[in-house]
């Protein structure tokens, strides 16, 4: 059965358990913001934002809601955690891009505080599990740009071709 029509018993003990059935799609957004190595994961009942910082003075902000999850639970007001954003891509993208169509499912949990994030990801029947150790997040800026002071806001379409 595959992972996004599943429903695990084993669920309980977690604080975050996220499930999407195209990995395809949050591969892509982080892509965008895969310039640094490590990366802070503030998850809400909103969704997930994942934040890349640059020496305190360019940070890039990627964010998932709930939405785009087939299931999204989390137990906790907000979660957060730092991560090697590297390692993460890497397993999302651990069954290669193959032009069949089929894409790979992917069921997210997490435990809390000093547990490891556990992606489990499933292509054709083939099931990968992936455990990525989690770290103590470092506080982020909060530029905070009140919107009178707002001049200009820009909004770009990019074209993404492989």
């Amino acid at each position: 059965m595959p992972l996004y029509v599943q429903e695990a018993d084993d669920d309980s003990q977690e604080v975050l358990v996220a499930r999407m059935d195209n990995v395809k799609n949050m591969s892509h957004i982080l892509k965008a913001i895969n310039f640094k190595e490590t990366a802070t994961v503030f998850a809400s009942s909103h969704g997930l934002k994942v934040t890349v910082e640059d020496s305190k003075c360019l940070q890039a902000n990627a964010f998932l809601q709930a939405d785009v999850f087939q299931d999204y639970n989390i137990k906790d007001d907000q979660i957060t955690f730092k991560i090697n954003l590297v390692v993460l891509m890497e397993c999302l993208m651990i069954f290669g891009s193959t032009g069949s169509g089929i894409s790979a499912a992917m069921k997210l949990c997490y435990a809390g505080y000093g547990s490891p994030l556990i992606l489990m990801l499933e292509e054709d029947g083939v099931l990968t599990d992936c455990s990525i150790k989690t770290q103590e997040p470092d506080e982020t800026l909060d530029f905070n740009f009140c919107s009178s002071n707002v001049v200009n806001k820009i909004i770009m379409k990019v074209c993404y071709t492989m």
